[in-house]
C-alpha cells in the first residue's frame, strides 16, 4: 500500500501563519506603560490608550482637562475630595481606571480585610460597597491576590443624564482603604472590558503589609468586642467612683452631724 507523505509547503504556511500572529500579537503585548505612584508604592499596568492623571502630573494634560470640562486646579479639587490617588482617561473618555485610598475611623478599626471571617467580611462589605454603591450594585464576591483578600463589585448607574458601569476591587491593609475602579461611561461592563480590568487589577500592587500592632488586621468582630469590653469596664469603675464617692460623703456628714449633737449635750452639762 502506498504511504501518503505531507506536503512541505502545508508546513510553511502553518510556520507562516503562527509567524503572522506573533507579529500581530507584539505590539499589543508592547503597548503597555507601568504606573508608579509617588510615594505610596503603588503599581500597575495600563495600555497606552490611557493618559495617566495625578496631582503632579495635571500641569501637563490641561488640554485633555479643558475636554473633561475642568481646569488644573478644579480637577485637583475633584481628585482630592474624592481620594484618588490617579485617574487615567482614554483620549475619548468612555473608559476610566481610578485608584483611591484613605484612613477613616472604620478602616483602621478594621485593620486588614484579608483576616476577616465570613460574618465580618460581610459586615464590612455592607459598609465598603453597598452604602457607596447602593440600588447600583449588581453582584459581588472576593478576590485572592497574595495575601490579600478583596471585594470584587460590578455596578451600574442609571439616571437622567447617562447610564454606566464600573467594577470596583476594594481592601484594607493596615488601617488604610485601598480601591481600583473600572468604569465604562457607555452602558454596562461588557465581556472585553471585564477581562481587561481583570488584567489590569493583576498588575496592581500595593504597598508591603507593616509589622506592630497585634490587633491591627485582626479579627473585626474579635476586635469590636476587645473594645467593647474595655468600654464596659471603664463604666464599670467609673460608677463604683461615683457610688463610693456618695458612699464617703454621706458618711461624712453623719459623722459630723453626731459631732455636732454630742457638743450640744456635753453644753447642757
Amino acid at each position: 500500500m502506498p504511504q501518503v507523505h505531507r506536503k512541505p509547503y502545508l508546513k510553511r504556511a502553518a510556520a507562516l501563519v503562527v509567524a503572522c500572529i506573533l507579529c500581530c500579537l507584539a505590539p499589543l503585548a508592547a503597548a503597555a506603560q507601568t504606573v508608579s505612584l509617588p510615594g505610596k508604592k503603588i503599581t500597575l499596568e495600563l495600555s497606552d490608550e490611557y493618559t495617566v492623571l495625578t496631582t503632579d502630573t495635571l500641569r501637563q494634560e490641561e488640554d485633555l482637562l479643558e475636554r473633561l470640562g475642568h481646569s488644573r486646579d478644579s480637577f485637583k479639587r475633584y481628585m482630592e475630595e474624592r481620594n484618588m490617588l490617579m485617574v487615567a482617561v482614554t483620549d475619548d473618555n468612555t473608559r476610566q481606571v481610578q485608584v483611591k485610598s484613605y484612613t477613616s475611623d472604620f478602616s483602621e478599626g478594621l485593620g486588614d480585610l484579608s483576616l476577616l471571617d465570613d460574618a465580618s467580611l460581610e459586615q464590612a462589605a455592607n459598609s465598603l460597597l453597598l452604602e457607596e454603591a447602593g440600588e447600583g450594585l449588581q453582584s459581588w464576591g472576593t478576590v485572592t491576590k497574595g495575601d490579600l483578600t478583596f471585594l470584587k463589585a460590578i455596578c451600574k448607574v442609571t439616571g437622567n443624564s447617562a447610564d454606566f458601569g464600573y467594577i470596583q476591587y476594594v481592601t484594607v491593609r493596615d488601617g488604610s482603604y485601598y480601591a481600583l475602579v473600572y468604569y465604562n461611561f457607555g452602558g454596562d461592563i461588557t465581556e472585553t472590558q471585564a477581562a481587561e480590568a481583570d488584567q489590569i487589577f493583576t498588575s496592581w500592587t500595593l504597598p508591603e503589609k507593616k509589622d506592630g500592632n497585634l490587633l491591627t488586621g485582626g479579627n473585626f468582630i474579635v476586635q469590636m468586642v476587645i473594645v467593647g469590653a474595655l468600654i464596659a469596664v471603664a463604666l464599670v469603675i467609673a460608677i463604683l467612683l461615683i457610688v463610693s464617692f456618695f458612699k464617703d460623703a454621706k458618711a461624712k456628714k453623719r459623722e459630723e452631724e453626731q459631732t455636732v449633737h454630742i457638743r450640744i449635750k456635753r453644753r447642757k452639762f
